[in-house]
């Protein structure tokens, strides 16, 4: 049914539209982000199956149905915060999935937190404030939802929604600093190293070989440059090992993370007792997808007849 109310309002052919409901997970950002995105793209879907839930389904679907429907239906408040809080989610979804990349670096890492801080902040300008609220007055008409505060009739709609826009855009941007600030302090104290406790000769000559070099050749990321050294690391020891680290500290845990919760999945209580070989090599082919996809089955089939066992299953 709710496919129904998706393909009526969005449309079949849609494609920029999700056609399902995501489920908000509090530990992983870009799903709580995604949820929310997605839900105001559906809204109108949500309000019609809600409605209809609450006049043909049981009582207790019904009375459920029939709050939920009431409660975002007509309620300004719930709207302004949904218009917002989107808005926002939608211009650090980038940068979240950008730093869970296993190729982000410290240095990129900083650079695309203080470009987010930096967006944010132009968010708090007057014409971006105007232009974000012309879009709740528009979203709140397309949905017959009155635009009135029924439990504050001394504020009006406006002032409501400059105190939740301005309120929620700081904390963000205050999160960002509490929470990735050790980011920043780390990235200044690696480069110190490189002045501080580098022979003067070894540096002089690292800084010489790169002068050497047209514009166009020289690295661009911290993976470059230890490809560029690799071959060079005996003349450049101390320089080779601190890139080394600096490439090697994690910017996020989002890879650790997901391999516990894969975990889950893989070890269920019929596969207990499974030794760690097993369970290591299960984990590793359930994360990387994309190398077991272009493995042929038959070749694994093959290998574990090969295998010695009482009844032979291949014939060499």
């Amino acid at each position: 049914m709710f496919k129904a109310a998706v393909e009526a309002t969005v449309g079949k052919q849609n494609h920029q539209h999700h056609h399902t409901l995501i489920r908000m997970c509090e530990t992983r950002w870009i799903d709580k982000q995604s949820a929310i995105i997605i839900f105001r793209q559906l809204f109108g879907s949500i309000l019609i199956v809600l409605e209809y839930l609450s006049i043909h389904d049981d009582s207790e679907t019904l009375a459920l149905s029939g709050a939920y429907y009431k409660s975002i239906s007509s309620d300004i408040e719930f709207i302004t915060s949904l218009i917002v809080v989107s808005r926002v989610l939608a211009l650090t979804k980038p940068y979240t999935g950008s730093l869970q990349s296993p190729t982000c670096d410290l240095v990129q890492c900083y650079d695309k937190i203080e470009e987010l801080a930096l967006h944010l902040t132009e968010l708090l300008n007057d014409d971006n404030m105007d232009k974000l609220h012309d879009d709740l007055i528009q979203f709140a008409a397309q949905h017959d939802i009155p635009f009135v505060l029924s439990r504050r009739k001394k504020i009006i709609p406006r002032a409501f929604f400059e105190s939740i826009h301005q309120a929620f855009i700081s904390s963000t941007v205050d999160e960002l600093g509490l929470r990735l600030s050790t980011h920043q302090k780390l990235a200044v104290k690696i480069s110190k190293l490189m002045a501080l406790h580098l022979q003067e000769i070894e540096f002089e000559i690292w800084r010489n070989m790169w002068r050497k070099r047209n514009d166009h050749d020289l690295p661009c990321t911290i993976g470059q440059v230890l490809k560029s050294t690799y071959t060079q690391r005996v003349f450049y020891p101390n320089i080779y090992r601190l890139l080394t680290i600096f490439a090697t500290l994690p910017v996020s845990i989002a890879t650790p993370e997901r391999s516990f919760s894969i975990l889950k999945l893989v070890k269920t209580y019929l596969r207990n007792s499974m030794a760690d070989e097993r369970l290591s090599t299960l984990t590793f082919l359930h994360i990387h997808k994309s190398t077991t996809l272009t493995t042929d089955p038959q070749d694994i089939v093959t290998e574990f007849a090969k295998r010695n066992r009482r009844i032979k299953l291949f014939e060499e």
